[in-house]
């Protein structure tokens, strides 16, 4: 699409992932382009869905705006000219270090969890005290980390130790506690 070729032209790519494409903007901060390409299961594939990128960033610019009264994120107002098809996709944000884990909040049995919950009874390593059946909501929502894969990596659920030995004791407290909240 030449919208995507003219902002590759514009920007530098420094990363593409399964569904985004962050591009160096100026010295602090990174222009983040959500694509209508399809992920599933760590894997990219050949079908997109039309309207896909634009949803996603209409998501993920509500909830930064929603959530910044608990912490600080990364969004930057953004003030530069795009056409609309590419407005409506991208965001200028903070470039910031990246913290290798996916912070996991889940409120029902699902997904990854219920795998493995099916298969031994654990979510994270870690016993449930009670019987569920898929789909099931907790009591009280759940922190079930896990790390953050590069691109054709798998991100592997990992419990809060594990969270401690890649992140460290004081960082992982705040991003459990921010993540409750």
């Amino acid at each position: 699409m030449k919208e995507i070729d003219n902002l590759s032209q514009t920007y530098n790519l420094e990363f593409k992932g399964k569904v985004r494409d962050i591009y160096n903007f100026e010295s602090d901060k990174l222009l983040i382009f959500t694509s209508d390409r399809i992920s599933a299961f760590d894997f990219t594939f050949d079908d997109q869905i039309d309207g896909k990128g634009k949803v996603l960033t209409k998501m993920a610019k509500f909830w930064f705006n929603k959530t910044k009264h608990i912490i600080e994120n990364h969004l930057c107002e953004n003030k530069i000219k795009l056409s609309s098809y590419l407005n409506d996709r991208c965001m200028i944000v903070k470039r910031t270090k990246v913290i290798p884990i996916e912070a996991i909040v889940r409120g029902h049995i699902a997904g990854s969890a219920w795998q493995t919950y099916k298969d031994n009874n654990l979510v994270n390593n870690e016993k449930l005290t009670k019987e569920y059946n898929k789909y099931d909501k907790f009591d009280e929502p759940i922190f079930t980390p896990s790390t953050k894969a590069k691109v054709g990596g798998k991100d592997i659920n990992i419990n809060l130790t594990e969270m401690k030995n890649i992140i460290g004791d004081d960082l992982t407290e705040k991003i459990y506690k921010i993540s409750i909240e």
